[in-house]
């Protein structure tokens, strides 16, 4: 015993060359730490009582270096800690006897962090690290007090920040930041996992881990803590914040809170963002805090042959929840919950981390980095989460009005400003996943523009007006209608996902509403709108139709109908573009009477072949019909 306390005390300055993978001494003095930070009374029962060493403080700081050390991939040192249960014979049995230790709570929480950093997919041993984190999860909810008893630590610091007669500490801020990556961590220890096997375990440990923060009020303390977001000492935790509510919300989209599950268990909605609320695709996520290491995580999903699962791929990307139809992500008492956190969130609380987050990445520095991209990510995605949820709430409700006080500072033309540079620096780094991320949201935030002007209060109709005047009317850069313009033209299969060409589609058709509405005298040019390649490209999206969004369906029957109307008719007479045609005529779902009248009253002696063999088979469908 005498011994293995003296090892205790091996200085930082050895142990870089001790955890090198290499010498077998690191292994050895690990394990002497680990055995003497206490034992139970009578070690033959768990149920004995824990007692902890004297030097019990100084054994775990010794245990954070060797961790803070760990920076290869396969993470040597924290895998020894889950083999040997680390957590469930030492760390949580300390927090459970000595839960009035403060500094020893500090501690164990900080051993957590790095306990749950998301495994890197390009590990020799990811699957081991994958399990063990998920057993570290398990073991926590099974010990449900164990958060209770570490979220008491924040009673302190928060109840100094509130309160104008006390002073902050020095460490409130590192304490409140420490728990927030915390925080993040327990929610991202799924993400990585594709897996059918694990796919119902992996939602179940989510969903406990978000009952759990509900339960024990941290929700509500992310609320707040979200709207002090631009006050010391939360500002430099802004970016962070916002990955944890884009996290919590990213199981759901807002068409599952407000209607839930649709009956093919398909996340389609009238806004038709089906999906873009999950990562997508290959990329790369960054983990890191001034409490936890730094993990590279290139995330690739699995390959299948189920056609309607390919068809889903091709049209919202690679990495799609449409991999499991029939799997509801959360149960409805946490959609529930979920609903009322979205509108406490819109009540202010968004619009502060939303400004404070985009001001915070706007002064990172200008080369691009992936915690730059990941950051991005995490502020575009919840924007897109609770523009939606206001226009999809807006139509449910029917309302007259959108009420868009909770994103108001989304609604700035330093902003669109900045979007647009996004979306054209995705464009030129092929970054298909920001692209499809930052159309959509422009896409939305154009429609609930539009639902505005149509039928807002004056107030919000006259902010609309003054920012469309400056990114649609006065602006002198290449605008949002020639970005999608050109987008829509350059579209290749293959190159990104069909939704980025769905979005695309539907920010041009807005967009120009939008200008009309603010410029009566605006006429559209009909070379732009209805260039061949434009054409073939609406077209071929009505192949999609049932996951088209009803908006993007109507917008696209309107467009051949003004095709139609304008005599350009002849530049839809290619195989592919005929074939498409006549499969929805098949359908009898999406075309009008006119387009349909159209296809069985022009003269046959005018068109090509392909028109010819489209007419005579909808002569038939027509007739079949009849009889």
């Amino acid at each position: 015993r005498a011994s293995a306390n003296c090892s205790c005390h091996v200085r930082v300055e050895h142990l870089s060359s001790m955890i090198s993978g290499q010498d077998t001494f690191a292994e050895a003095h690990l394990q002497s730490l680990v055995s003497s930070l206490g034992r139970r009374q009578d070690c033959r029962s768990q149920d004995s009582p824990y007692v902890r060493d004297p030097q019990c403080h100084e054994t775990l700081q010794d245990i954070l270096r060797f961790l803070r050390h760990d920076q290869s991939r396969e993470r040597p040192v924290t895998s020894l800690l889950h083999s040997w249960d680390f957590l469930e014979n030492h760390l949580l049995p300390l927090v459970l006897t000595y839960h009035g230790s403060e500094s020893l709570l500090l501690d164990a929480v900080k051993l957590l962090v790095f306990l749950t950093l998301p495994a890197d997919v390009s590990a020799r041993n990811f699957i081991e690290q994958r399990r063990s984190i998920y057993h570290t999860l398990e073991i926590m909810l099974e010990k449900r007090e164990v958060f209770h008893i570490l979220f008491s630590c924040l009673g302190g610091p928060l109840e100094r920040l509130e309160s104008s007669k006390l002073q902050l500490k020095e460490e409130d801020g590192k304490i409140i930041q420490l728990f927030l990556t915390f925080i993040r961590n327990c929610l991202i220890s799924d993400e990585k996992h594709k897996q059918l096997a694990d796919m119902k375990f992996t939602i179940y440990i989510k969903e406990r881990i978000v009952k759990v923060f509900f339960d024990t009020g941290m929700i509500d303390v992310l609320t707040q803590v979200a709207k002090d977001i631009r006050k010391k000492p939360f500002s430099d935790d802004s970016t962070l914040l916002t990955e944890i509510f884009h996290l919590i919300f990213q199981s759901c989209t807002p068409h599952q809170l407000l209607h839930g599950l649709d009956d093919n268990g398909l996340k389609d909605n009238q806004t038709g963002q089906p999906d873009t609320f999950k990562r997508r695709g290959r990329i790369f996520a960054v983990r890191h805090g001034r409490f936890g290491g730094r993990s590279l995580n290139p995330m690739a999903s699995r390959s299948t042959k189920n056609l309607s699962v390919m068809i889903s791929r091709k049209y919202f990307g690679e990495a799609i929840s449409f991999d499991f139809p029939n799997v509801a992500l959360f149960q409805a008492p946490i959609r529930q919950r979920l609903l009322e956190l979205a509108k406490s969130l819109l009540k202010g609380a968004f619009n502060e981390i939303l400004l404070a987050s985009w001001i915070s990445i706007r002064h990172q520095q200008q080369n691009e980095s992936e915690e730059k991209a990941l950051h991005t990510h995490s502020l575009l995605s919840l924007s897109l989460f609770f523009v939606s949820f206001i226009q999809l709430s807006c139509e449910i409700h029917e309302m007259d009005a959108p009420n868009i006080s909770g994103v108001s500072n989304l609604f700035d033309k330093e902003v669109f400003s900045w979007l647009h540079m996004i979306w054209t620096q995705a464009e030129d780094t092929k970054n298909t996943r920001g692209m499809v991320l930052v159309s959509g949201l422009v896409k939305e935030m154009f429609a609930l523009m539009t639902t505005i002007m149509l039928r807002g209060v004056q107030s919000d109709r006259f902010a609309c007006e003054a920012v469309l005047s400056e990114i649609l009317v006065n602006s002198k850069i290449d605008g949002y209608l020639q970005r999608a313009s050109s987008g829509i033209r350059a579209y290749r299969t293959g190159e990104a996902p069909l939704m980025y060409l769905a979005n695309a589609i539907e920010v041009l058709h807005l967009g120009y509403r939008l200008k009309c509405l603010t410029e009566p005298n605006f006429i559209i040019d009909a070379k732009d709108m209805f260039h061949q390649k434009t054409i073939s490209n609406h077209i071929r999206l009505l192949a999609f139709s049932r996951l088209n969004s009803k908006r993007l369906n109507l917008m696209l029957i309107k467009y051949v109908e003004e095709i139609i109307g304008c005599g350009m008719d002849n530049m839809m007479h290619d195989l592919t573009n005929l074939q498409i045609l006549f499969q929805v005529a098949l359908e009898g779902k999406l075309f009008t009477k006119k387009i349909f009248a159209y296809f069985l009253t022009n003269k046959l002696q005018t068109k090509t072949k392909h028109w010819r063999i489209l007419h005579l088979q909808a002569g038939s469908l027509q007739l079949s019909r009849t009889s």
